[in-house]
């Protein structure tokens, strides 16, 4: 009797293993499908993007037109305003008196 419920002990294990892996599997086949179909979403998009960039860079000639004059006061930000500035090339900061 007991070597018959070793033998039905051991046939669960292997069955409850193989369920497993099967179920392991259908996960990442699953989740490879997912992947690779973003993916090819993706590179369609980026695709489509760089052909679009290469027929608006073949339209665009640097040589003929006009120039735009910026009609904008100068510095175009202020030290104290802005966060990411360092101390090192704070010049204001160091008391700089030509900013104007």
């Amino acid at each position: 009797m007991a070597r018959t419920q070793q033998k039905v002990a051991k046939t669960r294990g292997i069955k409850c293993s193989i369920h497993s892996m099967i179920c392991v599997f259908i996960a990442v086949l699953v989740l490879g499908i997912v992947y690779m179909t973003g993916e090819s979403k993706k590179l369609s998009h980026d695709w489509r993007e760089n052909k679009n960039r290469g027929r608006s860079l073949s339209q665009c000639n640097l040589f003929l037109g006009k120039w735009v004059y910026d009609n904008k006061s100068y510095p175009l930000y202020r030290e104290q305003h802005c966060l990411y500035q360092f101390d090192g090339v704070a010049c204001e900061k160091d008391g700089r008196k030509d900013l104007n």
